[in-house]
């Protein structure tokens, strides 16, 4: 082979070299799917020599992912609401906005609320009192969620969740069931937003809790379910108790003693002395008499101003002479 070969061979491997090694590879997802952590890291290689890598957001929901070249852009509700990133490395640790709309956070998540009902109570309706903590990384780009199963919350980073429960809560049919964002620690609200408030307290440590309350001054219930009640219960022992339940008191009839109701604040009525006095007049069963306790019996008078035994008594003895006499009185008249 000649040298002039040799040459001619070496001059186009190095070039295809070089033009390849300058090349980017980005990885590629659409819609939803982007947001599944163990769909991602599917990669394309990019055809130009100059192309870079492209994140398409619509709002804060990421649903493009790959070359600029080649990348199919989404279709949002409204341009505003469109925002594209770039980065030319492959991992694209940065990103720089290069078209971007409203309502889009400036950086990517990094931490979350994580925390659950189970463990935690604050995890219900205080989770605004508890701190993001930070997402593992090496899933890649997450979103925060908040989901509910039988009633209790959980909340995390949506690439910590199996790619089933990341499918459930991306999925339409069950979004009242979880909701994502995109913001750090976005995921302290209220869930779901229409959990029932009630007034909660007891007479016992709280000596107001029988005075009438402001619907604003009721807190939300720290369960969920949609036959969750409102609850205002006067005890046996004249104890005030306001709360919530979704489960019925079977001795709460809407009577003197409980009252239940299901909107927000609604057991707010203030008790009286006079309802509470009013237990009092409850019939309390009456105690058998003891067979131990002799018993006498009584007497009940006649018109005539004879005594006639009582029930179950006898006759007395003196009475024999006088039913005598009555008997004869009786004979001689017939006669």
């Amino acid at each position: 082979m000649s040298f002039k070969l040799l040459f001619v061979l070496a001059f186009t491997v190095g070039t295809f070299s070089v033009l390849y090694a300058n090349k980017m590879s980005c990885e590629t997802c659409n819609g939803l799917m982007c947001l599944v952590s163990s769909l991602r890291g599917i990669k394309e290689e990019c055809l130009g020599e100059n192309d870079y890598c492209i994140s398409a957001f619509c709002n804060s929901l990421i649903m493009a992912k790959g070359c600029a070249s080649s990348t199919k852009l989404p279709q949002c509700s409204s341009p505003e609401e469109l925002s594209i990133y770039s980065c030319d490395e492959e991992r694209c640790a940065s990103q720089r906005p290069i078209a971007r709309g409203m309502g889009l956070a400036d950086v990517r998540v990094t931490a979350c609320v994580q925390c659950n009902q189970k463990d935690s109570q604050s995890c219900s309706v205080n989770a605004f009192t508890l701190p993001p903590t930070a997402c593992s990384s090496a899933n890649g780009e997450t979103q925060c969620y908040t989901k509910m199963d039988n009633g209790l919350i959980s909340r995390g980073c949506l690439n910590q969740l199996s790619q089933g429960e990341q499918l459930y809560c991306l999925s339409e049919d069950f979004g009242e069931n979880c909701a994502i964002c995109n913001v750090n620690g976005c995921n302290r609200d209220i869930f779901p937003d229409n959990r029932l408030k009630c007034h909660q307290c007891d007479s016992a440590t709280d000596p107001t809790c029988n005075i009438a309350k402001s619907t604003r001054t009721a807190t939300f219930c720290d369960d969920y379910s949609q036959e969750m009640q409102c609850i205002t219960l006067i005890r046996n022992d004249k104890r005030v108790q306001r709360m919530c339940s979704k489960t019925p008191f079977e001795q709460c009839n809407n009577g003197i003693s409980c009252k239940r109701c299901n909107t927000n604040g609604c057991n707010n009525e203030g008790i009286t002395i006079n309802e509470i006095s009013q237990l009092d007049q409850c019939p309390s069963p009456t105690p058998a008499p003891s067979s131990t306790t002799p018993t006498r019996p009584t007497t009940s008078t006649t018109t005539q101003g004879t005594t006639t035994p009582a029930s179950g008594g006898s006759p007395k003895i003196w009475h024999l002479p006088l039913i005598a006499i009555l008997g004869l009185v009786l004979i001689n008249f017939s006669i």
